[in-house]
């Protein structure tokens, strides 16, 4: 069922042609959702979840919440299913500024899991792709997941990185434009 789900989810996306229906959303809610929503598979694991917002900024962005709920919901499980037990994993939201001066919302997701192989960071965000640590691990995944979160961000005129080391854990980083108040 879960991967009918994504399936579908991905097939939307990927042909959506329609204006994303936006609203102010704020991102500190929508992490505390994610959270409450991801607490029976955080119990099971001993994983903590640690969350720093940077004092006085704000962390309103015009988004579709339901998509960017999803988007943060896949990295959070990733980094829940993939870390070690009773380690901690670390939400860390900025702002950050490009070079034209706008003002976007940074999540920055750590956890201290089995990392990606440097040679396939490239490829996380392809559709059906799991790395070969995560395929020889015995860990089920469809490998739909990052795919879709890329896909959710670029709509929103974002974008996501990642740096990973193999062994010590991952850190992905989502980049989303803030709200520009009237």
């Amino acid at each position: 069922l879960n991967l009918v789900e994504e399936i579908l989810s991905l097939s939307s996306l990927e042909s959506t042609s329609s204006e994303l229906v936006k609203t102010e959303v704020d991102v500190q809610a929508i992490i505390a959702e994610c959270i409450f929503a991801l607490a029976p598979q955080k119990e099971a694991s001993g994983i903590a979840f640690d969350v720093d917002v940077e004092e006085n900024i704000e962390t309103v962005i015009d988004a579709n919440k339901n998509q960017i709920s999803q988007a943060l919901s896949n990295i959070l499980s990733n980094a829940l299913k993939f870390s070690e037990s009773d380690t901690t994993v670390r939400i860390r939201v900025s702002e950050k500024y490009d070079e034209n001066l706008r003002r976007f919302i940074r999540i920055s997701i750590t956890d201290q899991g089995m990392g990606i192989p440097e040679s396939q960071i490239a490829e996380i965000f392809t559709s059906f792709y799991r790395a070969s640590n995560a395929q020889s691990s015995g860990i089920p995944g469809s490998g739909l997941g990052l795919a879709i979160t890329s896909r959710i961000i670029d709509l929103h005129g974002g974008s996501i990185g990642v740096e990973s080391t193999e062994g010590i854990g991952s850190t992905f980083t989502l980049d989303l434009p803030a709200h520009i108040s009237e």
